[in-house]
């Protein structure tokens, strides 16, 4: 597992472009989909996960992979939180924009950037190899 930097965030970002501000018609396409489905997950791993962060990243992958990370993939999933979180805090507009794709609500207790920072972390874990693919 790599990922450096912001990875991840662009690739949700530049998804709600291609969205845009609004669909010609009401229907959710696959992409508002797979972004809905993020955002429950990272919902998911911040009531269900604790309050720790690795708790709730070991959630996440446990839920979309059925097993507990090693130490090297927290670290870096940890570092990408920490990346997300930060960019997240100085653009909360961005936060806002991505947890409104859907048609299912956010809870509002919980904070905007956090819950995006962790939507983020959710597609990351949803993207990996053993995830997607069943050998």
């Amino acid at each position: 597992m790599e990922l450096h930097g912001t990875a991840g965030v662009e690739v949700l970002l530049d998804e709600l472009k291609f969205i845009g501000n609004g669909s010609e018609s009401n229907e959710p396409t696959p992409l508002h989909k797979r972004i809905e489905a993020t955002r429950m997950m990272a919902q998911r791993m911040f009531n269900e996960g604790g309050t720790r962060p690795e708790d709730r990243i070991a959630l996440g992958l446990r839920l979309a992979a059925g097993r507990q990370p090693d130490e090297g993939e927290t670290q870096v999933l940890l570092g990408n939180l920490r990346s997300q979180l930060e960019y997240f805090h100085g653009h909360p507009q961005e936060a806002t924009r991505l947890l409104a794709v859907g048609t299912k609500p956010s809870e509002p207790k919980l904070n905007p950037e956090e819950l995006a920072a962790y939507a983020v972390i959710a597609s990351l874990i949803l993207n990996l190899d053993e995830v997607i693919t069943k050998q």
